[in-house]
């Protein structure tokens, strides 16, 4: 999440900008979505679930950045109602299995 606060500004200028949608991506990827389902089992129910909901957001938002063929006024509108839900469902996700560790590398693709 901090990595989409600190961007937040810049996403849909760069996306109007350039008509690129590589800056509304890349600050939203996530190891998450990449859990083994062995992985998975290891945690409780309550942390399966507030996993899977901040997958499922994330995993909704960019898609909407990956196919929308809204305006950027729109698009940051729409950003704007999911990074709401996103942290919702972070703060979730902190609570279940805490915080990330600050020596964990970012991910990258």
């Amino acid at each position: 999440m901090s990595r989409i606060a600190a961007r937040a500004g810049e996403m849909v200028g760069l996306f109007s900008l350039h008509r690129d949608r590589e800056p509304l991506l890349t600050p939203l990827r996530s190891r998450l979505p990449e859990m083994s389902f062995r992985e998975l089992s290891l945690l409780s129910a309550r942390e399966q679930s507030a996993v899977s909901l901040f997958v499922e957001e994330l995993e909704a938002l960019r898609w909407y950045f990956r196919y929308t063929a809204d305006m950027p006024s729109t698009a940051e509108q729409r950003f704007r109602q999911h990074r709401r839900g996103l942290e919702a469902c972070y703060e979730r996700l902190v609570a279940a299995v805490g915080a990330p560790r600050a020596d964990e590398p970012e991910p990258s693709r």
